[in-house]
């Protein structure tokens, strides 16, 4: 397993490493992109686009499907799915960041590292408890 954001898919290791693994037919490699749309610099748009992000990686011999990235029963069937296949597989997770805090998802990007007090971190798990 793998597990990469928008940022790091804008770097050369990322497809070196996918051509080697359709190469080899890793069909037991599953990688998942966290595709919320932001990089640590902004809109991973704005800075270098990733689209058509699927196509890509099918370019690259992976069996790939994209999902809603914060429905856990779509991440383990997409996970299901991609068994049986003879290619290594991506799995884009369409996220949202701070998904379900207010506070957090409000900010966009200028969530990715900021601080939190310990009664930030009171009031999201009270947010999440409350959206279940």
């Amino acid at each position: 397993f793998c597990i990469i954001g928008d940022g790091e898919s804008q770097e050369g290791q990322i497809w070196e490493s996918a051509m080697i693994a359709s190469k080899m037919k890793l069909n037991n490699f599953i990688a998942f992109t966290d595709r919320n749309e932001y990089q640590i610099d902004g809109s991973a748009f704005e800075i270098e686009s990733l689209d058509p992000l699927d196509e890509k990686w099918r370019a690259f011999g992976f069996y790939v499907e994209v999902i809603d990235g914060h429905d856990v029963n779509a991440i383990l069937s997409a996970k299901s799915r991609e068994k049986g296949q003879k290619n290594p597989a991506m799995i884009i997770c369409k996220t949202v960041k701070g998904k379900g805090v207010s506070f957090i998802e409000s900010l966009k990007n200028s969530n990715h590292n900021m601080a939190i007090s310990q009664s930030d971190v009171l009031r999201a798990i009270a947010e999440v408890e409350q959206n279940g």
